[in-house]
């Protein structure tokens, strides 16, 4: 069966990948001082468990954006069996750890993304 702890990491994964999509350049925004995004809450249910060689998906939602986070509604499945879920809160901090503003655009593409799976 798969570790519990292994459910937040396929999630990461999944997060990192969603804001790739969607044209957040992370990297850019530590690079150059604007901040970056960490997990400051993870409410994680389990449902079923995976097992070694399960072919997983893992479908993201943005559920809410505020000034400085993102809520992030995470599914893991088998096929149509749901097996985890999760709401993930990721705030946006400055290089130093303060919450601060997520740049514009960012909240724009996150909005846009909303838009879509509406």
């Amino acid at each position: 069966m798969v570790y519990y702890a292994n459910y937040l990491k396929f999630m990461e994964r999944a997060r990192s990948d969603m804001l790739r999509a969607a044209g957040i350049d992370q990297r850019a925004a530590i690079d150059d001082g604007t901040g970056v995004y960490a997990v400051a809450e993870a409410n994680i249910r389990y449902h079923r468990p995976a097992k070694l060689g399960d072919d997983l998906v893992l479908v993201s939602t943005v559920e809410q954006v505020r000034a400085a986070s993102v809520l992030i509604h995470q599914q893991v499945m088998r096929g149509a069996e749901l097996l985890a879920s999760a709401t993930i809160t990721a705030a946006f901090l400055t290089p130093d750890g303060r919450p601060t503003r997520q740049p514009r655009e960012w909240v724009e593409r996150f909005a846009a993304i909303q838009k879509q799976e509406a």
